[in-house]
């Protein structure tokens, strides 16, 4: 764990030998009796949840294509093709590892909630491990829809729905005779969000295709003529008079301010192309160096995206 043993034994005192119960909260209700704790931390405490994370944050700690959010593991299973030739990049006593140890941790792994998506675009013929969770061609990983495709017109799709459900709020809310101000607060807190979220995954995807940025951008005509109750209003006018920014001037920005985020991480540099070496030549150079793109699906990714405007930049 890394921590010191005077910390361990506080942790240590913190687990022995505690009991809790059950206050009321109704004066008709009785406080259960004391009892001892059945888990190894009591719940509802901040220690808790820090020792939880302690336990897992050790599965499977030497895989480097491993992912974590909280209990959330998702791990990466890469194979080589070459010449028709494909080798596995990855041991097959991998998941009995995971197994052991999450045994020894009295961790059990939710099967039912366990999938495996296969990325093969190509439709190569690779044989996967044994494994008990089913093989699906899409599956949500925090909130992001991810298909074997490696397409994200599912997840745009998906969220254009979702959006489109939630501007029938605005119009209860209109109905109910809620003032422009109060309409456009809603939009920007309830639906803006559902339109951004994530979007540095698949936003790159979104802007360079015209039918999904459409689509997208719809939900947001849609929304200003509901708050401006006038449906023969230009969409310029009316983003000009509720002081917005159309949906893909929105998602280059934020997928701008992400990538610079990254640059001034150090712990998630190396996820961005390094440097460029500096050139005499020409006046106008690469601020970092442009990744090798050999497909549209790559181009139309967060790294080569953001690489070729943060170079466009003066």
């Amino acid at each position: 764990m890394g921590a010191k043993r005077c910390t361990l034994g506080l942790v240590l005192d913190f687990l022995t030998g505690r009991n809790q119960k059950v206050f009321a909260l109704h004066e008709n209700d009785s406080d259960s009796s004391w009892s001892d704790t059945s888990c190894r931390a009591p719940q509802g405490t901040k220690l808790a949840g820090i020792i939880f994370l302690a336990v897992i944050n050790s599965l499977l700690n030497h895989h480097d294509d491993r992912y974590k959010f909280v209990d959330d593991l998702s791990i990466v299973l890469a194979y080589l093709v070459e010449n028709t030739i494909i080798t596995k990049q990855f041991s097959d006593q991998l998941l009995d590892q995971l197994k052991t140890k999450c045994s020894s941790h009295d961790l059990t792994i939710n099967v039912a909630k366990s999938k495996i998506i296969r990325f093969n675009p190509l439709k190569r013929n690779i044989d996967m491990p044994l494994v008990p969770s089913p093989i699906v061609n899409e599956i949500k990983i925090l909130g992001v829809t991810f298909t074997s495709d490696c397409s994200f017109s599912a997840h745009i799709n998906l969220t254009v729905h979702k959006a489109n459900a939630s501007l029938q709020t605005l119009t209860k809310m209109r109905r109910f005779g809620c003032f422009t101000k109060s309409l456009l607060h809603a939009y920007t807190c309830y639906v803006h969000p559902l339109l951004e979220y994530a979007c540095p995954v698949w936003g790159p995807s979104a802007i360079r295709t015209a039918y999904l940025l459409r689509d997208i951008e719809c939900v947001q005509k849609r929304a200003t003529r509901i708050i401006l109750r006038d449906h023969g209003i230009p969409y310029d006018q009316a983003l000009a008079k509720l002081n917005l920014s159309p949906l893909k001037v929105r998602l280059e920005h934020l997928i701008h301010q992400f990538g610079k985020f990254i640059l001034a991480n150090k712990s998630h540099r190396s996820l961005l192309p390094e440097p460029a070496p500096p050139n005499s030549r020409s006046r106008l150079r690469n601020k970092l160096v442009p990744p090798k793109v050999r497909t549209n699906r790559y181009a139309n990714s967060f790294v080569p995206f953001f690489t070729s405007v943060f170079n466009a930049e003066l």
